[in-house]
C-alpha cells in the first residue's frame, strides 16, 4: 500500500512539473499513445523520487522568485514614472518662477534677497523631498 501512495505522489509531482513546462512553453517528450514504460527497479524508484522531489522544490522556488521579481519590477517602474513626473513638474515650476518676475521693478523681494516666488519654489522643493524620502525608504525595506 505504501508503494502505491509513493507512486501516486510521484505522479502528482510529475503532473505539476509537466504543467509548469507547458505553461512556459518548454518542450516535453511524452509517451506515444498506447506505449507503457517499463517499471523501474526499487533502487531506481528511490533515486527518481528524490530527484523529482528536488526538482519540484526548485521549480516552486523559481516560480515564487519570478513572481516576486515581477512585483518589484512593476513597483520600480511606478516609482520611476513618479520621479519623472515630479522632475517635469519641478522644472516647469522653476521655469515659471524664473521667467515670471524678472524685471527691474519685479519686486516682491524679501530681506534675504530672494523673491516671494523663489521662496515658494524652495518651499515646494523641500516639501516634495520630505514627502518622497520616507516613501522611498519604506519601499526599499519591503
Amino acid at each position: 500500500m505504501a508503494e502505491v501512495q509513493r507512486c501516486e505522489e510521484m505522479e502528482r509531482r510529475l503532473r505539476y512539473v509537466e504543467r509548469e513546462c507547458i505553461r512556459d512553453d518548454v518542450p516535453v517528450d511524452g509517451l506515444r499513445d498506447g506505449e507503457n514504460p517499463s517499471a523501474p527497479a526499487p533502487r531506481e524508484m528511490s533515486e527518481l523520487e528524490a530527484a523529482l522531489s528536488n526538482l519540484e522544490r526548485d521549480l516552486s522556488d523559481v516560480t515564487g522568485n519570478y513572481v516576486a521579481l515581477r512585483k518589484n519590477h512593476l513597483e520600480l517602474l511606478e516609482l520611476k514614472h513618479l520621479l519623472l513626473r515630479t522632475e517635469t513638474f519641478l522644472s516647469e515650476t522653476q521655469l515659471q518662477i524664473g521667467g515670471g518676475g524678472g524685471g527691474a521693478g519685479g519686486g516682491d523681494v524679501e530681506e534675504g534677497g530672494e523673491s516671494r516666488s523663489e521662496l515658494k519654489f524652495n518651499s515646494l522643493c523641500t516639501q516634495t523631498t520630505v514627502d518622497l524620502i520616507p516613501l522611498l525608504k519604506h519601499l526599499s525595506f519591503n
